[in-house]
């Protein structure tokens, strides 16, 4: 299982195409099938993250669209 934390604002599509490439690098690195990894991503406001003794803040529409 691999938790990944992460603030809100990034789309399904986004989640899912991180999910898939973790799956792939897990099977690749533990020669494993990828019925056995399970991604699961616990979405956090900006203010439950903490990062340089400052909140992280919610995600710009430019940075949650990856641009």
């Amino acid at each position: 299982m691999v938790l990944v934390e992460i603030r809100r604002a990034r789309s399904l599509d986004q989640r899912l195409e991180l999910g898939r490439r973790i799956v792939d690098i897990c099977t690749e690195v533990l020669n494993g099938p990828k019925r056995t990894v399970l991604v699961e991503f616990i979405v956090h406001t900006g203010d439950e993250i903490l990062r340089e003794d400052e909140w992280a803040n919610d995600w710009t529409p430019a940075e949650a669209s990856g641009r």
